[in-house]
């Protein structure tokens, strides 16, 4: 494999633990505005410039969009995206991920090449196999009982609804699975589990104690709302919107968790290796290794 000259900006746990990834396969890397002290690299200190000097490739966090968070123990500083693309040499690449599709147009202008390592259907199947890990775990430390028995109503049946339903079964909850196709309510059938239509919802949610959202859309409306138990969680996996309204459940006294990002959360160094092999993959393609 071609030695390469790689900048790792930005990011959390997750990017401290890919640059320690790269350096060992014998990359030169140079790791810019690290996390917490305990997790940075050499490299601490360097100016952003400087640091970008003589780089062939540059990795980026998730999501790139708006600003660069330049990590720090508070995480105050940061970067506009924008000037920091102006900082990098003509003829890099740059990866990030969950790229914002107004900075392809910005990055061809200057004259780099800009690539989104979360595209591939590797890296997404790994995160909903990570984040779904995650959510069991959280599931467990937002309540004061076992999983054990609890009704549980996990909405959408996608990648990560597919790594969650039975990991959650399982654990021996009393599982609902909400799907709006009628072929996945088929395959949750299939498995052994209870599967809810979009008409059941409203009902499946009034039973629940422990409720999973990973649909990217506002399915919990006022009336769904309005009879959930007073003791009832819900999780919110799903990206923005999300599921439900975050004020109004906050109104209603409803115990909504936000849970983003669960895989630099929990488990960092799984997560780096799911970049580490999409960044790969694209290097690969690229010619570059």
């Amino acid at each position: 494999m071609k030695k390469l000259n790689i900048a790792v900006i930005g990011g959390d746990r997750r990017f401290n633990r890919l640059s320690a990834m790269l350096s060992a396969d014998a990359h030169r890397v140079t790791r810019l505005c690290p996390g917490a002290a305990e997790d940075a690299f050499p490299t601490e200190g360097r100016s952003v410039v400087s640091g970008l000097y003589g780089a062939d490739a540059v990795v980026l966090p998730m999501p790139l969009s708006g600003a660069v968070a330049l990590m720090s123990s508070d995480m105050k500083e940061k970067i506009e995206l924008e000037q920091l693309l102006s900082f990098i040499p003509r003829g890099c690449l740059v990866l990030g991920g969950m790229v914002s599709a107004k900075y392809y147009t910005l990055a061809s202008a200057l004259g780099i090449g800009l690539c989104d390592y979360c595209e591939g259907e590797e890296i997404k199947i790994a995160n909903a196999e990570i984040t779904a890990e995650g959510a069991v775990l959280l599931a467990m430390e937002s309540s004061e009982r076992v999983l054990l028995g609890q009704n549980t109503l996990l909405t959408g049946f996608g990648r990560i609804g597919k790594m969650l339903a039975p990991r959650l079964s399982a654990l021996g909850t009393r599982l609902s699975v909400y799907a709006r196709r009628a072929e996945s309510r088929e395959y949750i059938r299939a498995l052994g589990m209870k599967a809810v239509s979009s008409a059941e919802l409203r009902d499946a949610a009034s039973e629940a104690e422990l409720i999973i959202n990973t649909v990217p859309a506002p399915i919990f409306d006022e009336a769904l709302l309005a009879r959930l138990s007073p003791s009832c969680r819900i999780i919110e996996l799903a990206s923005a919107p999300g599921g439900a309204d975050a004020l109004r459940c906050a109104e209603l006294g409803i115990n909504l968790i936000p849970a983003g990002g669960l895989p630099g959360r929990y488990f960092p160094e799984s997560a780096a290796l799911a970049i580490k092999h999409s960044v790969y993959r694209i290097l690969a393609e690229s010619e570059m290794i």
